[in-house]
C-alpha cells in the first residue's frame, strides 16, 4: 500500500505535498496491477495469524491468489512478483511457490523484481558494507574525525575490514564465504556498526533518513504515517489509509487501525522468522532464488544508491556469495550508464529525471541496477527508472540499453507499451532530434531572462 500511495500507483501523494497528483509513470501504464497487503495481520486483512515461516506465507498466498483468479477470470494470465525491502524474503519464497505448483491455469510465474531486497546474510547487507558505504557518502554524513578513527578501529577488530577487502571482488572467490557473528546475537554492540554510524549521523542531522540519507530538518509529513518520522507528524496531519472515508470507499473494515508497519506479529507463536530454520532462511542462501532465477531467467533486483538500511553493494555482496545457472555473482561490478531517454513533460506535477540515472548489470538471467539519487523505494524516487525496468520485466524492451518503444503515458491505465494516439492535455510531448529539445530550453531560458528583466 505504501507503494501504491507514494511510487507506482495511479496517483502519488508524497511526503510534504499538500495533495496527490496523478502519476504518470503509473504502472498500470504498462499492464494490469494488483497491490495486495499480506501476510494476515498487516493493513487491511482479516482473520488471525497462523504461520511461523515464509514458506507457510507463501502457501497462504498460493490460495489468496487461486481463489482471485477464479473470482476474475484469469485464468492462465502471465503473473509477475514484485516488491522492496522485506519482500526481498516474500517475492522469492512465493515465486518459488508458484513454480513448484506446477500449474500454469492459476499460477504462470514470467518474473520477479525486487527493490533494496534483504536476500541475504544480514551481517554481510548491514554491517560489513556500512563502513564503505559512509566513506563514500562521507560528505553527506560529516561526521567527525574523532568518531569516524573510532568506528574504523572497531570495523578492523570486528573483521569486516579484512572480510570486505578480501570477498568483495567481481568476479568473487568460490562460494560460500565464511559466516560472520551475528551483532545482534549478543550484548555486545561494538560490533554493530550499522547502529553506530546511524546513531553518530543523527547527531549531525537531527531528522536523519536511513532511508534517503539526504533528508533534512524538518521532518516531512507522511500520509502514510509516522512510523518513518521518529513517531512524529504535524498538527492536523492524517494517515491516509486509516481515513473512515477511504475506507469506506475501499470497502474496509471501519474499525481496523491501518498502519504501514503492523504492530502484530505476523509470524505466530512467538516466530518473528528470525532465519532460525531453513524455511525462513534469506533466499540467497538456501537455493531459493537460485531456483527462481534459473527457472524464470527474468530477475531484476534494483538498489537506490541513497538507502543506508540496505546498501548497494550488501545486495551486490549477497549475490557475490551465490551461485546460478553455472556460474558465481557477476563478474564485473554493475558500470554499464543507466540512461533514460531524453523527452519533454508537458506535465509540471508528475516529472521524473531522465538521461544517466545509474549503472546496471545483466548476468545469466539476473539483471542488477542501481540508482545514484533513489533511496529505500526506488520507484518513488526514480520513478521514470521504476517504469523503465517494468518494461524490461514485461519484455516491451530487451534492457536498460534500449531507446526504444518509451510510451506516452497515459492517465487511466490503459495498458499499453507503443504509441498512443490520446489527446490528454497531460500528455508526455517526445521532441527528437536532441537539438529540438535544445532549442527548446534554451527558449526557456529566454523567456526566464525576460521575466527576471520585466521585474
Amino acid at each position: 500500500m505504501i507503494g501504491l500511495l507514494t511510487e507506482n500507483g495511479p496517483f502519488t501523494w508524497q511526503d510534504g505535498t499538500i495533495a496527490p497528483v496523478q502519476n504518470t509513470y503509473s504502472w498500470n501504464n504498462l499492464t494490469n496491477m494488483l497491490w495486495v497487503e499480506q501476510p494476515v495481520g498487516v493493513g487491511y486483512s482479516q482473520g488471525r495469524t497462523s504461520i511461523v515461516d515464509e514458506v507457510q506465507l507463501a502457501t497462504q498466498f498460493l490460495g489468496f491468489y487461486k481463489n482471485f483468479v477464479d473470482l476474475f477470470q484469469l485464468h492462465n494470465w502471465k503473473t509477475y512478483l514484485t516488491g522492496e525491502s522485506y519482500a526481498g524474503m516474500y517475492v522469492p519464497y512465493i515465486a518459488d511457490a508458484f513454480l513448484s505448483a506446477k500449474d500454469e491455469k492459476y499460477f504462470n510465474l514470467a518474473g520477479i523484481s525486487i527493490n533494496d531486497p534483504i536476500i541475504g546474510d544480514a551481517t554481510i547487507q548491514e554491517q560489513v558494507v556500512e563502513l564503505p558505504f559512509a566513506r563514500f557518502w562521507s560528505n553527506l554524513l560529516f561526521l567527525n574525525d574523532t568518531f569516524v578513527q573510532e568506528i574504523e578501529k572497531s570495523n578492523k577488530e570486528c573483521g569486516y575490514t579484512d572480510y570486505y577487502d578480501k570477498y568483495f571482488k567481481f568476479p568473487p572467490p568460490p562460494a560460500p564465504f565464511p559466516e560472520l557473528p551475528d551483532p545482534y546475537a549478543t550484548d555486545n554492540e561494538d560490533c554493530n556498526i550499522f547502529n553506530s554510524l546511524y546513531l553518530a549521523a543523527g547527531w549531525t542531522n537531527a531528522c536523519f533518513d536511513i532511508y534517503h540519507i539526504t533528508g533534512t530538518c524538518p521532518y516531512l509529513n507522511s500520509q502514510a504515517g509516522p512510523e518513518f518520522t521518529s513517531g512524529i507528524s504535524q498538527r492536523g496531519a492524517e494517515t491516509y489509509f486509516n481515513r473512515t472515508d477511504v475506507k469506506m470507499a475501499l470497502h474496509a473494515d471501519p474499525n481496523v487501525n491501518w498502519l504501514q508497519c503492523s504492530d502484530i506479529n505476523v509470524f505466530g507463536n512467538g516466530n518473528d522468522s528470525s532465519f532460525a530454520n531453513d524455511a525462513s532462511l534469506p533466499p540467497a542462501k538456501n537455493g531459493v532464488l537460485k531456483r527462481v532465477v534459473e527457472a524464470l531467467n527474468n530477475t531484476i533486483i534494483g538498489s537506490g544508491d541513497l538507502d543506508m538500511v540496505l546498501p548497494t553493494n550488501g545486495t551486490l555482496f549477497a549475490l557475490q556469495n551465490m551461485t546460478w545457472n553455472g556460474g558465481q555473482g557477476f563478474s564485473k561490478y554493475p558500470s554499464n550508464p543507466l540512461v533514460i531517454p531524453a523527452y519533454i513533460e508537458s506535465t509540471p506535477f508528475s516529472v521524473g529525471g531522465d538521461t544517466t540515472q545509474g549503472y546496471w548489470t545483466k548476468e545469466r538471467g539476473v539483471t542488477f541496477y542501481s540508482v545514484r539519487l533513489a533511496g529505500h523505494q526506488v520507484p518513488g524516487y526514480a520513478q521514470t527508472v521504476g517504469f523503465r525496468q517494468l518494461q524490461i520485466l514485461l519484455g516491451h524492451i530487451k534492457d536498460f540499453d534500449s531507446t526504444d518503444k518509451w510510451p506516452q503515458p497515459q492517465f487511466g491505465g490503459a495498458a499499453s507499451h507503443g504509441t498512443s494516439n490520446s489527446t490528454n492535455s497531460d500528455k508526455v510531448e517526445r521532441v527528437r532530434p536532441l537539438k529540438q529539445v535544445d532549442r527548446l530550453l534554451r527558449s526557456k531560458k529566454l523567456r526566464l531572462k525576460q521575466n527576471v528583466d520585466q521585474r
